[in-house]
């Protein structure tokens, strides 16, 4: 009931502040992920993020292609229990701060095929500000607790991560109905501070434009007027995935830099990660608004249990 609350919260504020038709070639989004969203009383292991995008379409060789320009930033903990935010010793996943700036180049083939590379350029440890900032968000939400084992966090450290992936449209929608399609989609990241593959497809109902148009991955700008078969998108999607994890940064610092202090807890990442996701999606003229809950199993050996987290998202187009 929480889910759909959410959604229906979205889609309306959505539909209250949509414009004229027409199209357009840039677009700014941003994104809030936090366990506490899904109204558990919860901080756990991925605790939150807060990512800002800013993406431009182009066409060349009649391909539209779209540049994205990211910023991003995620905080890891240890379990908590109940409401009293007390820590549980001994720890069952490293704290870590994780920020970044990405780079992605996404060309749309034939077929409504997608293609892209990024290249992200990242530092952990206290110069990511994730603990400073968690304590600044708890004592603004008036939330008691204090986190001494952020002094023990993942140290210091510059990494770059380089990454593609590779989606396709097996089942396509039916012109001017509401319909089902199937997005396969596969992705690998290496480098210092990540090596993993995942594979899982989007399975969407609603309705949609072609996938190289439609809000499902964010590609909604053009650099040219074209036709839609909707006067707005609603998709409801599932999108499992399968995750095969090599390394880890968060989990266990720089893949170059082993020689931690003693106080630092690291852990091993689980070397087959479970990742299931039920989202919404409405898009209309120049907004976009999305809400998704997400299930993970464990991603570190070490950790108690699984996960979940609701992940908001507006984007604005101009």
């Amino acid at each position: 009931m929480k889910f759909f609350f959410f959604s229906f919260l979205f889609i309306w504020c959505n539909n209250c502040l949509c414009q004229k038709n027409g199209y357009f070639n840039q677009e700014f989004t941003i994104t809030t992920d936090n366990d506490f969203y899904a109204l558990k009383s919860k901080d756990s292991y991925y605790s939150n993020g807060l990512f800002l995008q800013y993406a431009k379409a182009q066409n060349k060789k009649g391909q539209k292609i779209i540049k994205r320009l990211e910023l991003g930033q995620a905080t890891f903990t240890q379990q908590h229990q109940g409401d009293t935010w007390r820590l549980i010793e001994p720890l069952d996943r490293p704290f870590c701060g994780y920020l970044y700036l990405r780079y992605t180049k996404e060309k749309f083939l034939q077929k409504s095929t997608l293609f892209n590379y990024k290249l992200e350029a990242a530092v952990t440890g206290k110069i990511s500000q994730a603990q400073a900032l968690q304590e600044a968000l708890h004592k603004t939400l008036n939330i008691s607790g204090l986190f001494p084992q952020w002094e023990n966090q993942i140290p210091n450290s510059f990494g770059f991560t380089i990454g593609a992936k590779y989606a396709t449209t097996v089942a396509h929608e039916k012109a001017n109905e509401s319909s089902f399609k199937i997005v396969p989609m596969v992705q690998a990241n290496v480098g210092n501070f990540f090596i993993n593959v995942n594979a899982g497809a989007y399975f969407c109902l609603g309705k949609f434009e072609k996938t190289e148009n439609s809000a499902l991955l964010n590609a909604r700008i053009n650099t040219t007027a074209i036709k839609t078969k909707h006067k707005y998108e609603l998709i409801f999607y599932c999108y499992p995935q399968i995750v095969l994890q090599g390394y880890n940064a968060t989990i266990q610092g720089n893949l170059f830099a082993k020689n931690f202090p003693a106080i630092v807890f690291v852990s091993k990442p689980q070397a087959i990660m479970l990742q299931n996701a039920l989202g919404a999606v409405f898009a209309k003229n120049r907004f976009t608004t999305r809400v998704e809950a997400v299930y993970q199993t464990k991603e570190a050996v070490s950790q108690l249990n699984g996960h979940e987290y609701i992940s908001l998202q507006a984007a604005y187009r101009f």
